[in-house]
């Protein structure tokens, strides 16, 4: 859950979650582990339907597959930090490199 710090007080809510992946098994598993935090999880299988989704708004994190369905996933993650969401890139396979302007 997201923590918000107002004087104080903290608020504990609920997060909304963007989880890019193209996996079966990751993205039954996955979702299902955020939610049972407390968290609002919407999965997005391919790039294409991520940029209609990202163009929506309302994400908190997302969590991105750096290859999905064959496709690099870095400019959502472009989209995403213009629109000031932050985001996690995630691999299983061996030597993924992330370009040099995501790796702040």
């Amino acid at each position: 859950m997201a923590k918000t710090v107002m004087g104080n007080e903290s608020v504990v809510r609920q997060a909304r979650l963007l989880l890019v992946e193209d996996d079966a098994a990751m993205a039954e598993v996955t979702p299902e582990l955020l939610q049972n935090l407390g968290h609002a999880v919407v999965h997005a299988p391919s790039v294409r339907k991520t940029m209609d989704l990202v163009r929506g708004g309302g994400f908190d994190l997302a969590l991105l597959d750096i290859n999905v369905d064959k496709h690099l996933v870095f400019p959502v993650a472009q989209k995403l930090e213009n629109a000031g969401v932050p985001y996690i890139f995630m691999s299983g396979t061996p030597g993924t490199d992330v370009p040099p302007a995501f790796r702040s």
